[in-house]
């Protein structure tokens, strides 16, 4: 039981150090296509 508890533990450690940059990564893409997308609508509302 303990060995196999242990295991679980790490992996959920592993997962979690996994998680962590993947979603700081996936905000940061979010939020560069949010920007992105604003400025080019702010763009084409200004050039007409």
């Amino acid at each position: 039981m303990g060995v196999s508890e242990s295991r679980i533990e790490g992996v959920g450690r592993l997962k979690n150090l996994v998680a962590l940059p993947s979603m700081i990564l996936i905000f940061q893409v979010v939020h560069y296509i949010k920007n992105f997308n604003f400025k080019g609508l702010f763009e084409n509302g200004h050039s007409n």
